[in-house]
């Protein structure tokens, strides 16, 4: 439960994380990337809170390494989700 529970709000985040990156919006990538590190520690993934940190507390201004975080985290979150998702089976 807890498990589906999580999925189903990370691709809505996820989701809402793309818009909000593609539209340049940094404030709420950082507010978003915070709410997913909370949920994120709630079911003790470490390592996926820990990208979402930093994004929330990188400096917009330096662009080349927030893309890469960006992408660390997009990619740390569809390792997470597939690992959950072969719990669930």
């Amino acid at each position: 439960m807890l498990v589906g529970r999580f999925l189903k709000v990370q691709n809505e985040d996820i989701a809402a994380l793309y818009i909000a990156w593609d539209e340049k919006r940094f404030s709420d990538v950082k507010k978003i990337a915070h709410k997913m590190k909370g949920a994120a520690l709630m079911v003790g993934a470490i390592d996926f809170s820990t990208a979402c940190k930093n994004i929330e507390h990188h400096d917009v201004e330096d662009s080349d390494t927030m893309q890469k975080e960006y992408q660390r985290l997009l990619k740390s979150s569809e390792n997470l989700c597939a690992r959950m998702l072969e719990l669930m089976r």
